[in-house]
């Protein structure tokens, strides 16, 4: 169970999902080529079941999109750079069930805004009716993950460079982590602009290993060498230090 005592709601002033950009890094880039596949395609039992708890987060308030992920039975974690204050988080709906050829329903309001953390690009939000006690929930790694260890991210998107309008449906990214420093695990899956938010799991532990945020672009078409997520080490110590209690 996830329990929150924030001792301090940070407000700040944000950008939207679409407008990250620090010197060559951008929201997401496509390493090669894309190499994701549709979460309903044949996939191990237990990645299905990490699928689950990642939700496409609808943001109203700019009418933008970014990815999310349960980190609890109620509390949603996603980008700072998504929704970074109360403000943005009225209206947000997290779909769960935004699959391919999925006719589910899967949808609940999580605009109950908590805390964020700018550095750290992270986001916190309340769901209502506890979604993780069907949906389940995801573990964020305590380790920092090894160099050359096997990963993938779950994500809504889709090339809509190449195809515009295309569905952003929930997909499986993989990879490897190329390289580790202290504020970023940079590594080979493919993301675009939306997203942001997803989690990077170890294949081995299944654990979070770190919050996609951004990628390198050195090429036409947002295509690049690398992408870079937070480490989940360096947020749960953060939470931990500011007296969240896991």
């Amino acid at each position: 169970m996830f329990l929150i005592i924030p001792l301090l709601l940070l407000f700040g002033c944000g950008k939207n999902h679409s407008t990250i950009q620090k010197g060559n890094l951008t929201e997401g880039v496509v390493v090669g080529t894309i190499n994701w596949v549709e979460v309903t395609k044949n996939l191990r039992p237990e990645i299905v079941s990490k699928t689950k708890p990642v939700a496409d987060i609808y943001i109203p308030t700019n009418q933008t999109r970014c990815t999310g992920f349960l980190i609890s039975q109620n509390i949603l974690m996603t980008n700072y750079h998504c929704i970074s204050d109360a403000v943005l988080a009225v209206g947000v709906l997290a779909n769960f069930s935004h699959e391919f050829d999925s006719n589910l329903r899967e949808e609940y309001s999580c605009e109950k805004f908590l805390y964020s953390n700018k550095e750290l690009d992270f986001a916190l939000l309340e769901c209502e009716e506890n979604p993780g006690e069907k949906l389940g929930f995801l573990s964020l790694e305590s380790e920092m993950v090894g160099l050359g260890d096997p990963v993938y991210m779950i994500h809504h998107n889709c090339d809509y460079i190449v195809e515009p309008g295309c569905d952003y449906t929930k997909k499986l990214s993989y990879g490897k982590v190329i390289r580790v420093e202290d504020d970023g695990v940079y590594n080979t899956t493919d993301t675009l602009l939306g997203s942001s938010g997803s989690p990077i799991i170890s294949a081995l532990t299944g654990k979070v290993v770190g919050i996609h945020h951004a990628g390198k672009v050195t090429g036409n078409n947002q295509r690049g060498p690398y992408n870079v997520a937070i480490p989940s080490k360096k947020i749960q110590k953060y939470l931990l230090e500011n007296r969240f209690i896991y």
